[in-house]
């Protein structure tokens, strides 16, 4: 008999919202409006002043878009060798893909002539 593991009608099922959850959301919907709904009232509000519509706007931002990533501080000299670094292997790959084209090439020669060879014996001698 198997103990443990994943069992059939075990757990929480799929998309139940927890008790801390829900209690969360009961205190929401008991205070009225959102704090989210709010500041999208206030910010579209045009009798707003500008000052307060842009903080909520700016507020706003965080919820609907990621922040982007930081940029690394670095010197110019660290950026003129990172590109020249970036150019070197660059370089090297263009190298590698004309040389496995190279050897491409080589081996489709070969097979046709091993082809040519299976069909007409009498021309390799």
């Amino acid at each position: 008999m198997p103990r443990g593991g994943r069992r059939y009608g075990a757990g929480r099922p799929t998309g139940t919202i927890g008790y801390s959850r829900a209690a969360i959301i009961e205190a929401a919907k008991a205070m009225g409006e959102a704090p989210i709904a709010y500041m999208l009232r206030v910010m579209h509000d045009e009798k707003a002043s500008e000052l307060r519509r842009d903080r909520m706007a700016r507020e706003l931002a965080a919820y609907f878009y990621s922040r982007p990533a930081p940029v690394p501080d670095i010197s110019p000299e660290e950026a003129a060798a990172q590109a020249k670094e970036e150019a070197a292997l660059a370089a090297a790959d263009a190298a590698e893909a004309a040389e496995l084209a190279a050897v491409d090439a080589f081996i489709k020669q070969a097979r046709e002539t091993v082809k040519d060879l299976v069909a007409n014996p009498s021309v390799g001698k």
